[in-house]
């Protein structure tokens, strides 16, 4: 069927699902440090468990390797937040761009 010159054509939503698209990554991103702070200390806590029963041992490696995963997740969370921050920092209106400058008159030079 031919297309008429004069019809206009259907509105593009495609920047729309690409922010929505974008919406539901990030959100997924951020669900994911839930699951790996509730997860990660009961998996160490279950390896720890069959090593304490393999080895004959009291629960020290249970409560050891919990402790462990906890203090991991919560430091890859810190670093993971930071890194975020500082990127969301550089590219605000009010950074600093002194440095930016500088490299642009020593490149033109």
């Amino acid at each position: 069927m031919p297309t008429d010159p004069d019809r206009a054509a259907p509105p593009t939503t495609s920047g729309i699902v690409a922010s929505r698209t974008g919406q539901l990554a990030d959100s997924a991103h951020r669900s994911a440090a839930s699951f790996e702070l509730a997860f990660a200390p009961v998996l160490l806590a279950l390896v720890g468990l069959w090593l304490d029963r393999t080895l004959g041992t009291t629960p020290f490696l249970v409560v050891g390797l919990a402790v462990l995963g906890v203090l991991g997740v919560g430091v890859k969370i810190y670093y993971q937040y930071r890194h975020h921050m500082a990127t969301l920092q550089s590219s605000a209106p009010w950074a600093d761009r002194t440095v930016d400058r500088l490299a642009e008159r020593e490149s033109a030079a």
